[in-house]
């Protein structure tokens, strides 16, 4: 999250996605993968971590999103 300067920790994302989760409000869970490019260390750490959160917020539904980063962006 901070790599991609998402401007939330990752205990926030847990804590708010739980509380939805308990309101009984159907949540599904993003997940992009890609994030780290061609850094296996990275990559392996991405996979770990969101595993983990997914596991803990246990949402309604799960789903995958392309990325593409446009050459103007920062993450770029």
């Amino acid at each position: 999250l901070d790599f991609i300067k998402k401007g939330a920790k990752q205990r926030e994302h847990i804590s708010g996605d739980q509380k939805i989760m308990r309101a009984g409000i159907n949540m599904a869970a993003f997940v992009m993968p890609g994030l780290a490019e061609k850094n296996k260390e990275l990559t392996k750490k991405h996979i770990g971590e969101t595993i983990g959160v997914l596991n803990e917020i246990r949402p309604t539904g799960v789903r995958v999103r392309s990325l593409a980063i446009l050459k103007a962006a920062l993450l770029y």
